[in-house]
C-alpha cells in the first residue's frame, strides 16, 4: 500500500495540471500581459526545472 501513495500523487499532480496549463496564457492575456511576458511566464517553469535538475 505504501507504494501506491507517490504513483497517485504524481498521477493526480499531472492530471489537475494537464486540465489547467492549456488555460494558463488565456488567463495571463485576460489581465492583460503581452505576448512576451506571457511566453517568460510559462516558459520559466521548465527552465527552472531543468536547471535544478
Amino acid at each position: 500500500m505504501k507504494k501506491i501513495w507517490p504513483f497517485l500523487f504524481y498521477f493526480l499532480y499531472y492530471a489537475a495540471a494537464s486540465g489547467v496549463f492549456p488555460y494558463a496564457a488565456l488567463y495571463y492575456q485576460g489581465i492583460g500581459l503581452s505576448g512576451a511576458q506571457v511566453g517568460l511566464l510559462l516558459g520559466l517553469a521548465p527552465l527552472v526545472s531543468l536547471l535544478g535538475g
